[in-house]
């Protein structure tokens, strides 16, 4: 098997799986950790993770109500800072699982 046949297989099976998709929502997820970790320092560390990434809405679970209150205070901030960042609309809201 050539390398160019299996790189052709490996293009056909990423989009059977929709794997670039997947991998695509986890670099979102892992941004919008930075972002919050950048925007509250060690506050966040352990206590706010985003959890999925579904039709613009991301998840994010959070161990402390203060700290949900302090990112839905700058939601807007962040949810722009993700789109800028990614250079296209890739999260409209935020939902927040205290």
């Amino acid at each position: 098997m050539s390398m160019d046949s299996l790189r052709n297989l490996l293009a056909s099976r990423a989009g059977k799986f929709n794997l670039a998709r997947q991998i695509e929502v986890s670099f979102i997820l892992e941004k919008f950790n930075e972002l919050v970790l950048q925007e509250f320092g060690s506050i966040a560390k352990g206590r706010a993770q985003a959890i999925y990434l579904k039709d613009g809405v991301i998840c994010v679970a959070i161990l402390s109500s203060p700290l949900a209150q302090e990112i839905k205070f700058r939601e807007e901030k962040i949810i722009n800072g993700l789109n800028g960042y990614f250079e296209q609309e890739v999260v409209r809201t935020i939902r927040y699982m205290v």
